[in-house]
């Protein structure tokens, strides 16, 4: 069996806390200058934990079925693959007073997650990326 890594466990927790919505469990997990990147946005723990929350309303299974999972790790970072499925089943927002309604549709979302961790052992950097083209075009296709 191979031995697991710190990181690994520190990327387990943090997947448990964003899942459960978990801000305080979120905060554990990273550093005091911790960075996400999703779609061209820059954003702090505040507006990350915000961002998972406008999602979690789109899509409530947000994180319960995650398939394909690949792991890799190079010196202070890890790259995570996935594809997590989750149904539209909540109102959308924008983030500007927009809001798009659910078609309950389900949806695959195929993602990569790459994280880079400080001295400390946490997370300092997380980006986030998938192809929102694809996730559209099952969400109303």
């Amino acid at each position: 069996m191979a031995k697991r890594s710190p990181k690994d466990d520190i990327y387990t927790s943090f997947v448990a806390a964003v899942n459960a919505g978990d801000k305080t469990a979120i905060a554990r997990c990273v550093s005091p200058v911790f960075q996400a990147r999703f779609g061209g946005k820059t954003l702090d723990l505040n507006a990350f934990a915000a961002e998972i929350e406008r999602q979690r309303t789109a899509f409530p299974d947000f994180g319960r079925d995650v398939r394909d999972v690949r792991v890799s790790e190079k010196g202070h970072t890890l790259r995570v693959t996935y594809t997590m499925v989750v149904t539209f089943r909540g109102p959308l927002t924008d983030g500007r007073g927009g809001s798009i309604a659910p078609t309950g549709k389900t949806v695959a979302i195929a993602a990569t997650d790459q994280l880079t961790f400080g001295a400390d052992g946490k997370i300092t950097d997380l980006v986030s990326t998938s192809n929102l083209e694809m996730t559209l075009e099952q969400m109303f296709g």
